[in-house]
């Protein structure tokens, strides 16, 4: 379902890829660097501010997404790793503005 590119970044098959609506596949772009980013640079890339929506749904398709909360406030987003089933964890609370996974 996923291949794993040569640089380490995380692609989905084209058909899945294909699927997926703008804002999904913005968000993805970003944060399949394996790098932080913040709320704010995800907002701004997909153009919306229902961000947990987003990422729930890249959650439920089988990526390891970690957030978490700065001392400044900010939280910041980065995926770890594909497992290929859902990684949505039902004890993780409902805003997404922790870090506990």
């Amino acid at each position: 379902m996923v291949q794993m590119s040569l640089d380490h970044a995380f692609l989905p098959t084209p058909k899945d890829y294909e699927r997926w609506k703008g804002q999904q596949k913005r968000i993805f772009n970003l944060l399949r660097d394996q790098e932080w980013h913040s709320r704010k640079s995800l907002v701004e890339v997909s153009g919306s501010a229902n961000l947990t929506a987003r990422i729930s749904e890249l959650r439920s398709q089988g990526y390891v997404i970690q957030c978490a909360q700065l001392k400044e406030g900010r939280t910041t987003y980065r995926i770890l790793e594909y497992v290929g089933t859902s990684t949505t964890n039902p004890n993780h609370c409902p805003t997404c503005r922790c870090n506990k996974y």
